[in-house]
């Protein structure tokens, strides 16, 4: 259930979209990889990174089975490598375990709904997902202009400050549709059960009514 809320709270909030064009590569000078993909994809991904940005640095967050192939193919790359049981939520505290590191970029390898909204919510980096062909596109917070389907501009890169309060306000935005959710949830199942209580009740008082007539 709440995997299924976060997904629709993501499609309600979120956009994908190609204005990944508009960033400049002079601002980006740190980079993040979220290499949950295969060494091949990742590769791409790296390779692309450094094409396309010419960072001062890179960084990738992956699984240990993946340390060989960085350290052969990428050994300029920094690697933050996550050991024991990896899986979405690995990656998540990753994340937020490297969020002070203030980096310009995240680039992520798949459209993981827990691992995205993480970067975007709790980092003031930009989000780019990058797909098995080499496709990137830019997550971000939907806008004023995306709800009331204004014609689509290429925006101009806010500050770190302006997106970080952006994230707060969707964050307390979020929350609140999150917790109404919840509570109408539970008041419907507080009112069912009470019903199904009551309606057991009044079987037993109607056959205790009529053992004794």
């Amino acid at each position: 259930m709440l995997k299924r809320l976060v997904k629709i709270i993501g499609r309600l909030f979120v956009i994908l979209t190609d204005e990944h064009i508009s960033i400049d590569p002079e601002e980006v000078r740190k980079i993040l990889i979220i290499g949950s993909g295969t060494t091949s994809h990742l590769g791409a991904a790296i390779r692309d990174a450094i094409t396309r940005f010419k960072p001062d640095k890179i960084t990738v967050l992956t699984s240990g089975q993946r340390e060989l192939f960085l350290q052969s193919e990428f050994p300029d790359v920094e690697r933050i490598i996550l050991y024991g049981r990896i899986g979405r939520f690995a990656f998540a505290r990753g994340i937020l375990k490297h969020r002070k590191k203030n980096y310009d970029l995240i680039i992520t390898m798949s459209l993981d709904i827990f691992v995205n909204m993480t970067a975007l919510c709790f980092t003031g980096s930009l989000l780019i997902v990058c797909n098995e062909w080499g496709r990137l596109y830019l997550i971000r917070f939907k806008t004023l202009r995306d709800f009331v389907g204004l014609v689509k501009r290429i925006p101009v890169r806010p500050s770190r400050r302006a997106r970080s309060i952006s994230r707060f306000l969707s964050l307390i935005f979020i929350g609140t549709c999150g917790l109404i959710y919840y509570l109408f949830a539970y008041m419907y199942l507080f009112t069912a059960v009470l019903f199904i209580l009551l309606k057991r009740q009044y079987h037993v008082f109607k056959n205790r009514f009529s053992s004794k007539q």
